[in-house]
């Protein structure tokens, strides 16, 4: 379901303690690793995207949201899980060069580095 429970959480810890793991750089791998699928996937439809997005944009205000951006993506990848797709809205968040917590074409599309 995509969520961590607290004895989870906890087991994590215990286990990176241990273990000495640099979880950062594994988090941050795994991440990259994730935006590449679904890239990859996107890139499948990179000749109606815009489309899609502009079908999204009910304000016409050529953005959107992050849940339309969730939104978009579920469409193109059907098959997207929640992991990536928290990582797509987390790279579309920091690529959010206006700080509006609204995503451009081309800002989602650097998030996604088609």
């Amino acid at each position: 379901d995509g969520k961590v429970s607290y004895e989870e959480l906890i087991k994590l810890i215990r286990e990176v303690r241990a273990t000495g793991t640099n979880i950062q750089a594994d988090l941050h791998l795994e991440r990259v690793e994730m935006l590449e699928r679904v890239s990859r996937e996107v890139f499948k439809h990179l000749n109606v995207l815009p489309l899609w997005f502009q079908e999204m944009d009910w304000e016409e205000k050529g953005t959107l949201s992050l849940n339309e951006v969730g939104k978009l993506l579920k469409r193109a990848v059907p098959s997207i899980t929640s992991q990536e797709l928290r990582a797509v809205l987390v790279a579309s968040n920091e690529i959010d060069i206006y700080g509006t917590g609204h995503v451009a074409y081309m800002e989602l599309l650097q998030a996604l580095r088609l």
